[in-house]
């Protein structure tokens, strides 16, 4: 191999690696476009999870729409509502003997 030949491999092997390097760090490289992906599927887990919540929602509200009986047992147990005339009786609870 002559030295003309040298330079014009070395020069193509110098270009095709930096055109390679390019490709793969650039904006719109691989790790660009791997990076994406993980972001696409993360975004697509969350609304899989977002459409889930909104269907126990929605059933929820269904339910307290449609079941009085649930309807009362919501208000008092999350809300600490009490019927007209009703009276709540909270104890202390009973005092632990300590064991020496």
């Amino acid at each position: 191999m002559n030295d003309q030949n040298r330079k014009i491999f070395l020069t193509a092997g110098i270009t095709a690696l930096l055109a390679l390097l390019w490709l793969i760090f650039s904006p719109w490289g691989a790790f660009s476009y791997f990076r994406l992906q993980r972001e696409l599927a993360e975004a697509r887990d969350r609304n899989l999870e977002l459409t889930a919540t909104n269907g126990r929602m929605q059933s929820e509200i269904a339910r307290l729409k449609s079941d009085s009986t649930y309807l009362e047992k919501v208000a008092r147990d999350q809300y600490g509502l009490l019927r007209k005339n009703e009276v709540v009786f909270q104890t202390p609870p009973p005092k632990v003997k300590e064991k020496h």
